[in-house]
């Protein structure tokens, strides 16, 4: 009896291992909706884009017209943004499947302090909000739907001061309760 009640547990826990095995290598099921054909075109509507673009152009201009300014440039090797900043970054491409246009480039900080500064001061990220077709999970005649929203695409780092924040916490239902509220900087 006792042999045989385990011959019966290790039967189920073989065919529990398979069924999990199989699990796992089984071919994912075949995504019934489509993407539709005609993204670009309701692209260009929300930003009356000539094309599908980036984002945001891998070196920036900026128009001065007749005005000129005096750059110090520390090794007068490189005069591009984002190496001389105090807070140098680099661009990355990023492909999300989720919005239209999939894909993008962003700013990512080299570094997490700012060059030549003060210890309450950190690199961090400017963000710019940006138009896309968003995917939503709803389907209609076998084509996704997109619905026009604004993400915030990181697009250069700048040198910035640390902000820490404390709260004075206090318990309701201690016996000297002060609501005067006041938070600790």
């Amino acid at each position: 009896m006792y042999f045989s009640s385990i011959m019966t547990c290790s039967y189920t826990k073989a065919i529990l291992f398979a069924y999990f095995i199989s699990l796992i290598y089984a071919k994912p099921t075949a995504d019934p909706c489509k993407v539709p054909g005609d993204l670009m075109i309701q692209y260009k509507r929300l930003t009356h884009a000539p094309n599908q673009t980036l984002f945001f152009s891998r070196t920036p201009k900026f128009p001065m017209g007749s005005k000129k300014i005096n750059l110090i440039v520390p090794n007068n090797e490189t005069k591009v943004l984002s190496k001389i900043s105090t807070c140098p970054w680099t661009i990355v491409d990023v492909n999300d499947s989720t919005v239209y246009p999939s894909l993008r480039s962003e700013a990512v900080c080299r570094f997490k302090k700012c060059n030549g500064s003060s210890p309450t001061h950190q690199c961090v990220q400017v963000f710019t909000k940006t138009p896309v077709l968003k995917r939503t999970n709803q389907c209609v005649d076998g084509l996704y739907v997109f619905k026009p929203t604004e993400i915030d695409v990181p697009t250069a780092c700048v040198c910035a001061s640390v902000i820490s924040l404390t709260a004075d916490y206090k318990n309701d239902n201690s016996k000297d309760n002060d609501d005067s509220g006041d938070y600790v900087n």
